[in-house]
């Protein structure tokens, strides 16, 4: 099943989908992603790496009051790393809770 057919395999949990619009922000939270040209491919064919992205662009687009963000800067490329720390930046500047685990120091 693709990522178009399976909109975002669940939305990460049962209890974010009220607070989920599919047709108004799906093509943001792959543009975030950067997933566009892979968007018709099945999931279980997306790296790892693709699968973090997806992950974290569905649960930074959602209107939650605490973002957990963990290990998401350990993967992808410098860019999609500043646009992670930017993101988190701008729902922390919102009024939202943003608690970032890391496994190394």
């Amino acid at each position: 099943m693709s990522s178009r057919s399976r909109p975002i395999a669940g939305r990460c949990t049962n209890s974010a989908k009220g607070q989920f619009d599919d047709d108004r922000q799906f093509d943001g939270i792959v543009e975030f992603a950067g997933v566009e040209r892979f968007i018709d491919t099945p999931v279980k064919r997306y790296s790892s790496g693709m699968h973090v992205r997806l992950g974290f662009a569905v649960a930074a687009h959602l209107s939650l009051d605490i973002l957990v963000v963990d290990e998401v800067l350990a993967v992808g490329d410098a860019a999609f790393q500043k646009t992670c720390l930017n993101k988190m930046s701008d729902v922390a500047t919102s009024g939202q809770t943003v608690l970032f685990v890391s496994h190394s120091m």
